[in-house]
């Protein structure tokens, strides 16, 4: 009896240490996923996002423009385009805040707000997503009926800027998507900006539109 008590007593131990092996093994298992997982995490982070400017920071980044000797290895876009057909009926525009749809008759306006409110409208919000360095914020309300707070002739885009530590957010109106990307390549330091035809054209010739979307004047 007692043999057979030491025999299980040993059975019991070694099974013991077996579960304990086990459950060491399967920790550090979750261990590593959820260090792996806090390393994507933080790599996410640090590409995405980018600290704000302050008004002295974007004033040194306007001064830095206007005196760096523009490029001249400007590459030539496409020759000519084929002409878009633009339907000649009516366009609904759905605005984004209230979900409210509200219709527009193309004989009534004029080419470019066609154009705009079919292609400018969502090219607009696909740069404004760009934008990094200010608080932005684009303003369609003017073409929703419902939103609007007055009735207008012919409704306009808006972007709206604060510069982090200021107070006041300058709002300017009748803004494209061209606009905007003039803010993008700024922001991303660059010397050039390219236009609808892919034609390339020194930044600091836009100087003063990009001044004004800022609401900063330089000494030049």
């Amino acid at each position: 009896m007692i043999y057979i008590a030491i025999i299980l007593s040993l059975i019991a131990a070694i099974f013991l240490l077996s579960c304990c092996g086990k459950s060491k093994a399967v920790d550090t298992s979750v261990q590593d996923k959820v260090i792996k997982m806090d390393s994507l995490i933080s790599d996410f982070i640090n590409d995405t996002i980018k600290p704000l400017y302050s008004k002295k920071q974007i004033e040194l980044k306007l001064k830095k423009l206007a005196n760096t000797p523009p490029p001249t290895d400007l590459a030539m876009g496409a020759m000519c385009y084929s002409p878009s057909m633009i339907d000649t009926s009516s366009v609904s525009y759905i605005c984004p805040i209230c979900g409210e749809k509200t219709i527009y008759k193309f004989g009534v306006y004029s080419y470019s707000f066609n154009d705009d409110l079919e292609y400018g409208i969502s090219a607009a919000r696909r740069e404004v997503s760009k934008i990094r360095g200010v608080n932005i914020k684009l303003d369609e309300t003017q073409f929703c009926s419902h939103c609007r707070i007055v009735d207008i002739d012919q409704p306009q885009l808006g972007v709206w800027i604060n510069i982090a530590g200021e107070r006041d957010t300058n709002k300017i109106y009748g803004i494209t998507y061209r606009d905007l990307k003039l803010l993008t390549e700024f922001f991303d330091d660059k010397l050039k900006y390219t236009d609808d035809y892919d034609y390339e054209y020194p930044l600091v010739e836009r100087l003063d539109r990009l001044e004004e979307l800022l609401g900063i004047r330089i000494d030049k």
